[in-house]
């Protein structure tokens, strides 16, 4: 589906949340799973400063999704990626995928203040061709500042599988009850930077309301 001027808008993720983010702000974009082993990448990279970290898997995304893609296309395009990584008095927090590693991260993050870092990389092709296409590199960073949570708390939260679909905190779903504060970029909780992207399309002489392509954003 292109947007009010035939562009469109590619997900390099399958996160459910950030598709969730887009679609909120009036983006109804094409999924593409770029398919990176972003666990090695995190491994080889770790001594690297976070906001480093989080850009290079962001980079091996958005590439892997344009891989996929096949121009040229009626009009401009944009292609976002997006990694995010949370860290506790400096210490980085593996992305749960377990129930039981949600419930140590949840017993552990219960109380305290996390630092969120989100890496973002848009590629953008005013012209649909690909040949064209920018790619612009951002990091978005806050303090998440949470509540504590309480045991029965935290097996729920953990049973229903959110803790293991985001590396930060989902504050517009069930983890949004347990955040007291967002002190910074309150994107780089979401794990896309909706401000990020408008600037994307800006600093390639394209308006943001060229990719507003959903019906209503008030439909969920």
């Amino acid at each position: 589906m292109s947007g009010t001027g035939g562009s469109l808008v590619v997900l390099g993720s399958g996160s459910k949340t950030r598709l969730k983010v887009l679609r909120a702000a009036g983006l109804e974009p094409e999924i593409v799973i770029p398919g990176v082993d972003e666990g090695a990448i995190r491994d080889s990279a770790w001594a690297l400063p976070t906001s480093e970290v989080v850009t290079l898997i962001a980079q091996a995304k958005v590439g892997a999704a344009l891989a996929q893609l096949v121009p040229p296309f009626p009009g401009p395009i944009m292609v976002v990626s997006c990694d995010t990584i949370m860290e506790i008095d400096g210490r980085r927090l593996e992305k749960a995928r377990t129930f039981e590693q949600a419930v140590a991260h949840l017993r552990e993050l219960s109380g305290r203040t996390a630092r969120v870092t989100t890496g973002q990389v848009t590629a953008v092709s005013p012209s649909g061709s690909l040949g064209d296409t920018v790619h612009v590199e951002a990091t978005a960073h806050c303090d998440l500042v949470l509540d504590e949570f309480s045991e029965r708390e935290i097996v729920s939260w953990a049973e229903s599988g959110e803790p293991q679909t985001a590396a930060g905190c989902a504050i517009d779903a069930l983890g949004g009850a347990f955040v007291l504060d967002v002190r910074g970029d309150p994107w780089a909780v979401s794990g896309v930077s909706l401000s990020l992207l408008r600037r994307a399309a800006t600093q390639v002489g394209l308006s943001w309301p060229d990719f507003w392509n959903r019906g209503s954003w008030l439909v969920a």
